[in-house]
């Protein structure tokens, strides 16, 4: 009898220390908001920092930032991560699959931008907002490069010149987005068929594509090459923070260009939702807007107050939906790519 008192005891003390271990838990993220990010959005140097210091006076909380990867690994972490996520920070229109929106959202509230009562920012199409997911930032895709270094390619066909042998970074398709939008160009412009035969002579144009944007553009930066797919607005970085306002310059194509457009999301887990909700339209200030334009490096969604240096920016044509690629298309197009590696 004494031994069965004994077990009770103990198994009513373990129950006990973990209800209490999930209890504090949530007490200790009672005041926090828990934000999965893109790592160049949670390192000391971008955005995040400054805004969610900002955030914290404004609303007298705490924000963690917690450095996720890439818009493709945050989802799968999401997936698996047993504590509260209240907002997910950095996906793009290529993240939506059913399986990612299977994971269960919140709607945004965000009508003032709805109806028309925040004025957007010259470029931005309506056709991008999203009643699930907020868009905080966006920019037209290209290729940046040298000037007086190497001839600016206008067309995909004049990228296959000798000229651009072995002198251009892209981020891997495989585990990049913005490599992904890559390949969907190419098979906007030229269809499935025309894409692959296309991408077997522009192998010989490539010096490296690294898994992320950062590093192939690191690879650029650097000098090891002459070209890299980036977004137009990498040309303010290179204005603002290198002050270097005529090395640079972005390629135009005629046939248009596509473009990434950021968003945030508050997944259904979220333990301090309410608190998620004012971040997300928080980040729609003015003030937030500008911190995504000058650490960040890209257009805002509405428009600022000062917008002198986009206005030195090449205009080009955007185009806002790119063709839709199937499942199928999509696997077959990334089973290629790694063909040519082979």
């Amino acid at each position: 009898m004494v031994k069965v008192f004994t077990s009770l005891v103990f198994v009513f003390a373990v129950i006990s220390a973990g209800f209490l271990f999930v209890q504090n838990e949530k007490d200790t993220h009672k005041n926090n908001l828990r934000i999965y990010a893109y790592s160049s959005f949670a390192k000391s140097w971008s955005a995040g920092p400054e805004i969610a210091k900002t955030f914290e006076e404004a609303f007298a909380s705490k924000v963690e930032i917690v450095d996720a990867g890439d818009s493709a690994i945050m989802l799968q972490k999401l997936k698996i991560d047993p504590l509260p996520i209240d907002l997910v920070i950095g996906l793009d229109q290529d993240s939506f699959s059913d399986e990612n929106l299977n994971i269960g959202w919140k709607k945004i509230e965000a009508s003032d931008l709805q109806n028309n009562k925040i004025k957007f920012s010259p470029g931005f199409s309506k056709n991008w907002w999203r009643s699930d997911f907020l868009v905080f930032d966006w920019a037209p895709l290209t290729f940046i490069l040298r000037k007086n270094k190497i001839n600016s390619p206008r067309s995909w066909d004049e990228l296959l010149g000798e000229q651009y042998k072995k002198s251009i970074t892209l981020p891997d398709p495989r585990t990049s987005n913005l490599g992904w939008q890559f390949i969907k160009w190419i098979v906007a412009d030229k269809g499935e068929g025309g894409a692959i035969s296309y991408l077997r002579a522009f192998k010989s144009q490539i010096f490296s594509a690294p898994p992320s944007w950062s590093s192939a553009y690191g690879l650029f930066q650097s000098g090891q090459s002459q070209l890299s797919f980036s977004y137009l607005t990498s040309l303010l970085y290179h204005r603002w923070e290198e002050k270097k306002e005529n090395e640079f310059e972005a390629a135009i194509f005629s046939s248009g260009h596509p473009v990434q457009v950021e968003y945030l999301g508050i997944p259904n887990k979220c333990s301090n939702c309410e608190l998620a909700q004012k971040f997300a339209y928080f980040v729609l200030q003015d003030q937030i807007q500008k911190i995504f334009l000058h650490k960040n490096y890209m257009f805002p969604v509405v428009e600022v107050s000062d917008k002198t240096d986009l206005e030195i920016l090449p205009k080009v044509k955007i185009r806002e939906n790119l063709t839709e690629v199937s499942l199928a298309t999509k696997q077959k197009m990334l089973a290629n790519w790694i063909d040519l590696w082979k």
